[in-house]
């Protein structure tokens, strides 16, 4: 509905829609597909970062998934998550002082 302000029935926001995701979020991407994804992306982020450490935002890190290849990789990253129980998961991935969420 245009101009209203309200959302359709049953339409949800982002954060709702992942709030709800969270805790098993992760094992959704142990499917061979989504699998695929993860690994199809990480080469990209691979070529784009080179071979020196660097530091990189991870804007909408979620469960942290991508920021613990990262810091196996040798960067530091800043992960910014809107979703309150995804950030909780990312903060409870262990990355050392190498990884740190901001709750955007």
């Amino acid at each position: 509905m245009r101009g209203t302000g309200t959302a359709p029935a049953g339409v949800v926001s982002a954060v709702e829609f992942y709030e709800r995701m969270a805790q098993g979020y992760d094992e959704e991407f142990e499917a061979p597909h989504r699998r695929a994804y993860d690994d199809l992306a990480w080469e990209q982020v691979l070529e784009l970062l080179g071979d020196r450490p660097a530091r990189v935002v991870d804007a909408g890190c979620g469960t942290g998934r991508l920021a613990a290849r990262l810091v196996e990789a040798g960067h530091r990253v800043l992960g910014l998550e809107p979703t309150p129980s995804m950030a909780e998961v990312a903060e409870a991935r262990w990355c050392g002082d190498r990884f740190v969420v901001h709750r955007t």
